[in-house]
């Protein structure tokens, strides 16, 4: 073990992304615990920036069981208590081979692989919040394994009762990536005839950058919510959205109960969730967009706000008792910035 102190030991994964950095982040200033910091890439700027000296790299998804064998190692070498998954497809592979995990002397707070799927498939998830009676944009599965023919019948008739502009994304995904807006018919048929996996074909909510509210909360393992924040974006990395650059805190108790009924309607949730909502100037109504495993890119606000979801979350899964829910205050604004980080030396192989 190459590590000796009476703190914990935590593994952060995907580091090298706004959620898994800002929960190291918090971990670090936390001064509770002893960190190792993974991530897939060794460039990644989230394993120097905090002065972490255990880092792990590559640590990737794409082979499971490469991936299980290399984090077990890890596990046993710094004698880590504890995994924190900061990105979807880890938390689906934890999700699923927890026991393994555990087997090998670490902990994770996560849901079963199943509640995880319901959560993560956008179609599923938004057909849940419609049999919860909480809004949605209007939408429709493109499944890959219909005829052609009846891909593209669908998508006409959808098309033909929805006004433009519309949002074609894959049934699973985060960051925006893949998402299309679509402004017309023609191009909402040459995309389905080209694309190799399940879409979702929906109406696109007219509401500018501001419009995308978010509800954080905690569950112990038990299933019951120990914390809750919500929030807005101000700022986005893209000019039509995105991930959020900038988000201030506000009190939204009717929207976090929503969220509520929507989770716990997924399935016994454990660790940590997001929930995007998005108001429509139309009607008012604030519109599920979808569901997110973990922890968010702009969470550091809720630490700023007076809610640690990192160590909350580090505590219970632990097993640690971490008392009533203390709120936050409202109000209170994040703004990304950038930090370029500098060497003498290359800290890490280059690639030639």
């Amino acid at each position: 073990m190459s590590v000796s102190s009476d703190r914990p030991v935590v593994l952060v994964t995907a580091v090298g992304a706004p959620p898994g950095l800002n929960a190291l982040r918090a971990l670090v200033e936390s001064q509770r615990y002893q960190i190792v910091a993974c991530d897939a890439e060794a460039s990644s700027p989230g394993l120097y920036q905090f002065g972490v000296p255990n880092k792990v790299v590559p640590l990737a998804v794409a082979e499971p069981e490469e991936y299980l064998r290399v984090l077990q190692g890890v596990i046993l070498k710094h004698g880590v208590q504890f995994v924190l998954p900061c990105i979807e497809g880890e938390v689906e592979l934890l999700a699923e081979r927890h026991r393994d995990i555990e087997v090998s002397g670490a902990r994770v707070l996560l849901p079963d692989l199943g509640t995880v799927a319901s959560a993560t498939d956008k179609f599923r998830a938004t057909q849940t919040a419609l049999k919860c009676g909480l809004p949605c944009p209007a939408t429709i599965l493109i499944p890959r394994v219909e005829a052609l023919d009846q891909r593209l019948a669908a998508v006409k008739n959808f098309l033909s009762n929805c006004p433009p502009p519309w949002i074609i994304k894959p049934v699973q995904g985060h960051g925006m990536k893949n998402v299309e807006t679509i402004l017309s018919v023609d191009a909402a048929m040459e995309y389905v005839k080209t694309v190799a996996h399940d879409v979702l074909l929906q109406e696109k909510i007219p509401g500018p950058v501001g419009s995308m509210h978010l509800v954080g909360l905690i569950y112990d393992s038990e299933g019951r919510v120990t914390r809750r924040f919500s929030s807005r974006s101000i700022r986005t990395l893209y000019p039509g959205g995105g991930p959020a650059t900038g988000g201030v805190s506000l009190v939204n108790e009717a929207l976090v109960a929503n969220t509520e009924k929507l989770i716990n309607s997924i399935g016994t949730w454990r660790g940590p969730a997001n929930v995007e909502w998005m108001i429509d100037p139309r009607d008012g109504q604030f519109k599920f967009i979808e569901i997110n495993p973990r922890l968010w890119g702009y969470g550091y606000l809720a630490v700023g706000a007076g809610t640690n979801f990192p160590v909350t979350t580090v505590e219970l899964g632990l097993g640690h008792e971490v008392g009533s829910d203390p709120g936050f205050r409202a109000g209170v604004t994040m703004l990304r910035t950038t930090t370029d980080l500098i060497f003498e030396e290359c800290p890490f192989e280059l690639r030639h």
